[in-house]
C-alpha cells in the first residue's frame, strides 16, 4: 500500500481512531473498510501527537491493536496503561498523567521496554513518591533522547547507566549541585541540555574540568533559581551555543566563563520556555 496521509473519513476506522488527523501522520492511505487493512494498520509505525492543542490527549480506543507501532507520543499513562501492555515493539515513547497510584506500573512498563527504548518522555504528578524511578529494575540503556518532568530531587541510580543519551530536558526536577554533578560527568555522549522551569533548585552552578566532553548546546529557562553559572577552564571544550530564556519579571542570570581560546555564542530570548513549547514537543523525535 502506498504509503501517504493515513485518512479516517467514511470508513469504519472512524470509530476506531476518531481523534487522529490527517496532519499527524504520513504512513498509510486508508480507503476501504477496517476488515481489508488489518494488515496495514498492524505493520504502523508511527502514532504521533504534537499539536499543542492535543497536550491531554488519550489513546484512542483500539490502537493496540497496531502491534508493531514503534512511536507513541504524547498520550496519558493513566488512560492508556492497560493498552501498553500489549504494545511491545515501541522505541519511542511519552507519557504523562503518571501519577502515585500508577507510578509502580509505569516502572514496569519501562522494564518491558528497556532493550529497544531510544527516546522516552516521562511527565509526573507532585503525589508520586521522590525516588519511584529506583523500582525501575532495567535500566533502558539505549536511550538517546529522555525528558524527566516532575519533582525527584535525586537522580535514580541506574541514571548513569544512560552512556548513549545525547538529548537530555529536565523540568520541575528540582535537582541539587551534586545531581548535576552526575549529568556533567556521568553522560559521555551528551550533546544538547535543556533545563526548563524548576529543573535546578541551587543558586549557582559550577560547571568542573572534564564536565560534558561534548556538549554543544545548553538551554536555561531563568524560572529557577540560578544566579551564577561557572564555567571553569577545561569544562565543556565543545560548547558552542548557550540559550537563556529570560523573562522580562526575573533577575539576569550570570555567566563566567573561564575557559581559554573558545568561543561561545550566548542567546538571550525574552521569551518563555516551558512544556508547550513546539521545540518540546519535537524533542528526541528528529533523529
Amino acid at each position: 500500500m502506498e504509503a501517504t496521509a493515513l485518512s479516517l473519513a467514511g470508513n469504519a476506522l472512524g470509530v476506531l481512531m476518531p481523534m487522529l488527523q490527517e496532519k499527524l501522520l504520513r504512513i498509510v492511505n486508508v480507503r476501504d473498510d477496517a476488515h481489508f487493512i488489518k494488515d496495514e494498520l498492524e505493520s504502523m509505525h508511527a502514532f504521533l501527537i504534537t499539536n499543542a492543542t492535543t497536550w491531554h490527549t488519550v489513546m484512542p480506543n483500539g490502537i493496540q491493536a497496531l502491534k508493531a507501532l514503534r512511536t507513541l507520543s504524547v498520550v496519558s499513562f493513566k488512560r492508556s496503561q492497560r493498552d501498553l501492555e500489549e504494545m511491545t515493539q515501541l522505541t519511542k515513547l511519552g507519557l504523562k498523567d503518571i501519577t502515585g497510584e500508577n507510578a509502580m506500573a509505569f516502572c514496569a512498563t519501562i522494564d518491558k521496554l528497556s532493550d529497544q527504548l531510544h527516546s522516552l518522555k516521562a511527565i509526573w504528578s507532585s503525589d508520586v513518591p521522590l525516588e519511584f524511578l529506583e523500582k525501575v529494575s532495567q535500566p533502558p540503556v539505549h536511550l538517546r533522547s529522555l525528558l524527566l518532568s516532575g519533582r525527584m530531587c535525586h537522580l535514580p541510580t541506574w541514571f548513569e547507566s544512560l552512556k548513549r543519551v545525547s538529548k537530555l530536558a529536565l523540568a520541575h526536577t528540582e535537582l541539587r549541585e551534586g545531581e548535576m554533578q552526575v549529568i556533567q560527568y556521568s553522560l559521555p555522549s551528551l550533546n544538547e541540555l535543556i533545563l526548563f522551569e524548576n529543573s535546578y533548585a541551587e543558586l549557582v552552578w559550577s560547571i568542573g574540568e572534564g564536565a560534558f566532553p561534548v556538549l554543544k548546546f545548553l538551554e536555561i529557562d531563568d524560572r529557577i533559581p540560578l544566579k551564577d553559572l561557572i564555567m571553569e577552564e577545561g569544562s565543556a571544550p565543545q560548547l558552542e551555543r548557550i540559550q537563556i530564556k529570560q523573562s522580562t519579571e526575573s533577575e539576569h542570570i550570570s555567566l563566567q566563563d573561564k575557559r581559554r581560546a573558545t568561543r561561545l555564542n550566548v542567546n538571550i530570548d525574552r521569551g518563555f520556555s516551558n512544556l508547550n513549547d513546539w521545540r518540546l514537543y519535537q524533542y528526541g523525535y528528529g533523529s
